[in-house]
């Protein structure tokens, strides 16, 4: 099968990587000409990415990459399309959502797992581990991942570990950036807020922003917060 990769940024890169990790042929793009490429897993040499280029394509076995720009016609051909989560809600996502060709809708038998989320400003990874380590001593067979700036493979690759393999639990990491994105590629059954901070107000404007967005992410789900935090009250009735 093949898929598209629009977005080369962490998650996307992530994502490239787990596709030819999987035997999928893959084209990328990048409407950044002056991304780093460092991090992918084929050589380089003798491609020519001179900053000074307006439009960069190549080619490397199974991988096509552009940079500078979006090969549409390349795109439609693909089974499947993989979004950067940055670019979730946007026209671009819309457009990809409403054809039922995201990966998530392509490759469905993650939703089909009991599933966890954890997301929060701190303590993440921290807890997902704690609740990995007591699933599986209790005898479950875990699949855990997610966000890729918690040290993990990316949201796409526990999407495709999935259909692979045979799971009791999946279990998230959920950056509260893209609690949007996460909502609709996985079908949580409990999800686990940390806490709340002031990081990423970039993202949500506002303490404000950031509480509307959570309770979004938990509409008509299951949630445990701890005790102790002061603002789980707000949270009752979502």
């Amino acid at each position: 099968m093949k898929a598209a990769v629009i977005g080369l940024g962490v998650e996307g890169k992530k994502a490239l990587n787990s596709l030819l990790k999987h035997d999928w042929e893959v084209y990328a793009t990048d409407l950044n000409v002056n991304i780093s490429l460092d991090d992918l897993p084929i050589s380089l040499a003798g491609v020519d990415i001179s900053p000074q280029k307006d439009k960069i394509s190549f080619i490397k076995d199974n991988l096509s990459i552009d940079l500078g720009f979006n090969n549409q016609e390349e795109i439609d051909l693909c089974d499947a399309v993989v979004l950067s989560p940055s670019i979730w809600g946007s026209k671009i996502s819309e457009h990809y959502k409403n054809s039922h060709k995201l990966l998530c809708d392509v490759k469905t038998k993650h939703r089909d797992i009991f599933s966890i989320g954890v997301t929060g400003t701190n303590g993440k990874t921290t807890t997902v581990t704690m609740i990995k380590e007591i699933l599986e001593n209790a005898g479950k067979k875990v699949l855990v991942g997610g966000n890729a700036g918690g040290g993990f493979e990316g949201y796409y690759d526990l999407i495709l570990e999935a259909d692979n393999g045979d799971y009791d639990v999946l279990l998230v990491e959920v950056c509260d950036m893209t609690v949007g994105f996460c909502s609709y590629c996985f079908d949580f059954d409990l999800i686990a807020l940390t806490n709340m901070g002031n990081d990423h107000m970039n993202v949500h404007g506002s303490m404000e922003g950031y509480k509307e967005s959570l309770k979004g992410f938990f509409k008509d789900k299951t949630i445990f917060i701890n005790e102790n935090q002061e603002f789980k009250e707000e949270f009752k009735e979502v």
